[in-house]
């Protein structure tokens, strides 16, 4: 897996655990700028304003490429086992982790090259998921 893959799918799931608070951010940030666009128009309707909100935040990119991630990466998790799912919440989930490879390894009773070898199987999970399985390989 390429290095910029790799990096860019760790920075996904390091943000996993907020991603709900970056959607809901970018839902306010949508219905703040349409309120202000549809202050000086009176002749729509409040349904038709509700209609034009639901569209604007079904077809925000950030938004969906936000959604996209947090069902990719829910799947992911929900198809893995318990070694793994300990393995990425430590690394990835837990804000300040004090466990290295070698750290997990002693908490699981795995050598380091099985820790990392079902860390990037996950990651490989992950890609194809996202649909980066392309950029895998060079």
């Amino acid at each position: 897996m390429r290095t910029g893959t790799f990096t860019f799918l760790e920075d996904i799931l390091r943000d996993y655990p907020i991603t709900d608070d970056y959607i809901n951010k970018r839902q306010c940030q949508i219905t703040y700028t349409a309120d202000i666009c549809d202050q000086g128009i009176a002749s729509k309707t409040a349904k038709q304003l509700q209609k034009n909100m639901k569209l604007t935040t079904e077809l925000d990119e950030r938004l969906v490429q936000l959604r996209l991630n947090e069902a990719c990466v829910a799947y992911c998790l929900a198809h893995t086992d318990q070694e793994t799912l300990t393995i990425i919440d430590e690394l990835y989930f837990k804000r300040h982790s004090a466990l290295t490879l070698e750290g997990l390894g002693q908490q699981l009773h795995l050598s380091k090259s099985c820790i990392s070898k079902r860390r990037a199987q996950f990651m490989m999970l992950l890609a194809d998921q996202l649909g980066l399985s392309s950029s895998m390989s060079y």
